[in-house]
C-alpha cells in the first residue's frame, strides 16, 4: 500500500504539472467599490490624521548609498565591513545608524559639489537616499568617497570610512534611472495589489521621518517609523507621564506613524494622510 500510494501521487503530481505548464498567469482585480451611501447625517470626527499638500510636479531622484568601515588585513590588503547592512540585534543596529547619520552628514557639509543645493535629501539610515529637484552628482554610474576613520568613533582600528552611491535604475529599463513624482500619489490606489505602485509612499514616508532619523540626541528611532524621545520634558511632558522603572531601564514617550492615501470626498481627488498613534 504505501508503494502504490507513492504511485498515485507522482501520477497525479505529473498530471497537475501537464495541466498548468500552458497556463496563463494574470492579476485578479478584486470587486469596485460601491459608491458611498446618501443617507445618514453629516458628523465630524477628531482623528489622528494630518494632511500633506504636495508641491506639483517635483521628481524624486533614487540612490543606492552604501557606507564602509575600512581595515588593513594581515595580509596588506584592504577588507570592508559595511555600516549599512541591516541587523536584527538592538544595540549594533542602534550603533550603526548613528555612524551612518554622522558620516550622512558629514558627506552632504563637504561635498556641495556632490549634493545639489536648492533641493532636499531624504536617508533611510540604510542604503536609501532620494533627492528631491535635482540628481546627485555621479562620476558616470556611481560615486565614491574615501573619508577618514575618525569620524566613527566606535571603529577605532579602521584605516577610513568609504561611501559609494550608485543610481537606482528602473527595474525594466536598466539605463534609466528610477525616478518618481509628486503627481503620482493616485497610482498607489489599485484594486489589483500587484499593480500598485507605492514610490511616492516610500518618499513621503522617509520624508515624515527625517527629524527622528537626524536628531539622535533627541530620539531613538525602531523600524521605519517608531520614535521615541530621550527627554520628554524637552518637548512638554511631565515626569508623572512617564513610569519609574527599576534595573536604570527607562520608559520613553514614543510615536509610530505613516503615511497613508485617503480616498477624496464625490469628485475630490485621493490625498496623502501622515497617521499618528
Amino acid at each position: 500500500m504505501p508503494y502504490t500510494y507513492g504511485m498515485i501521487m507522482l501520477f497525479v503530481t505529473e498530471e497537475v504539472q501537464a495541466n498548468y505548464s500552458s497556463a496563463e498567469v494574470a492579476t485578479v482585480a478584486l470587486p469596485e467599490k460601491r459608491p458611498p451611501g446618501t443617507t445618514g447625517a453629516k458628523t465630524e470626527f477628531t482623528t489622528n490624521l494630518t494632511s500633506l499638500t504636495l508641491k506639483p510636479n517635483v521628481p524624486f531622484f533614487k540612490y543606492d548609498i552604501r557606507m564602509y568601515m575600512v581595515y588593513k588585513g594581515a595580509d596588506g590588503k584592504e577588507h570592508l565591513k559595511e555600516l549599512t547592512k541591516q541587523t536584527k540585534d538592538d544595540f549594533p543596529e542602534q550603533e550603526r545608524k548613528t555612524a551612518t547619520v554622522i558620516v550622512y552628514k558629514h558627506i552632504c557639509k563637504s561635498y556641495p559639489d556632490v549634493f545639489p543645493s536648492g533641493g532636499a535629501l531624504f536617508y533611510d539610515r540604510a542604503a536609501v537616499l532620494f533627492s528631491a529637484q535635482k540628481q546627485i552628482k555621479l562620476d558616470g554610474e556611481e560615486k565614491v568617497l574615501n573619508l577618514a576613520a575618525s569620524l566613527v568613533s566606535s571603529a577605532s582600528d579602521a584605516i577610513g570610512v568609504r561611501v559609494v552611491i550608485k543610481k537606482v535604475t528602473d527595474g525594466f529599463q536598466v539605463s534609466q534611472q528610477l525616478m518618481v513624482t509628486s503627481n503620482d500619489l493616485f497610482k498607489a490606489v489599485n484594486v489589483r495589489d500587484m499593480e500598485k505602485d507605492k514610490g511616492l509612499l516610500e518618499v513621503l514616508n522617509l520624508a515624515m521621518s527625517q527629524k527622528g532619523y537626524m536628531e539622535t540626541s533627541q530620539f531613538v528611532t525602531y523600524g521605519s517609523g517608531v520614535h521615541y524621545l530621550f527627554d520628554h520634558r524637552a518637548l512638554g511632558f511631565r515626569d508623572q507621564e512617564v513610569p519609574e522603572l527599576m534595573d536604570g531601564k527607562y520608559m520613553g514617550i514614543g510615536l509610530t506613524k505613516s503615511v497613508k492615501v485617503l480616498e477624496g470626498e464625490k469628485d475630490q481627488k485621493c490625498g496623502a494622510f501622515v497617521v499618528a498613534d
